[in-house]
């Protein structure tokens, strides 16, 4: 039998501590900061392009991140 996660486990498992870089391939991750602050990173951005996720960690206080990919509900055939 298939066990179910709990609502915080499942929380757990999707957000990623800001000592692991995310996969830059990935089309976009969001970030939490310090104060729950949210932010949307595309692969476009400045984060990507211009700085290392070092940096990226300090200039904006990231303290975990999730890809939104793993977020958002999947659709039908597998499709976001």
């Amino acid at each position: 039998m298939e066990k179910r996660l709990t609502k915080e486990e499942f929380l757990k498992d999707l957000w990623h501590p800001n000592t692991e870089e995310p996969d830059k391939s990935k089309s976009d991750i969001i970030t939490l900061g310090f104060d729950n602050d949210a932010y949307i990173q595309f692969k476009e951005s400045i984060l990507w392009k211009e700085e290392s996720w070092r940096h990226s960690i300090s200039r904006c206080q990231i303290i975990k991140w999730a890809y939104l990919s793993d977020i958002l509900p999947k659709q039908e055939g597998g499709e976001q």
